[in-house]
C-alpha cells in the first residue's frame, strides 16, 4: 500500500524528503507529491532498483513516460 502525501500541504520540504532514501525508508516525490513506496519495492514491476535510484527525490521525469 502506497501512502501519499502532498509535500506542501504536510510542510514537508525537500531535506525532510531526501532522508527517506533506502530501502528501509522509501519516499518519492511524482507532480509535487509524496509517496511512501517502502513496501511497494519487491512488488514493482520493473524491480526495486530503479525506484531506489529516486529514492529521497523527484521521480516525476522517470515516472511520466513510463506510467
Amino acid at each position: 500500500r502506497q501512502s501519499q502525501q502532498t509535500a506542501g500541504k504536510m510542510g514537508l520540504k525537500g531535506d525532510d524528503i531526501a532522508k527517506h532514501n533506502s530501502a528501509d525508508s522509501c519516499w518519492v516525490i511524482v507532480h509535487g507529491k509524496a509517496y511512501d513506496v517502502t513496501d511497494f519495492l519487491p512488488e514493482h514491476p520493473g524491480g526495486s532498483k530503479i525506484i531506489l535510484k529516486y529514492a529521497g527525490k523527484d521521480a516525476t521525469e522517470e515516472f511520466d513516460p513510463i506510467h
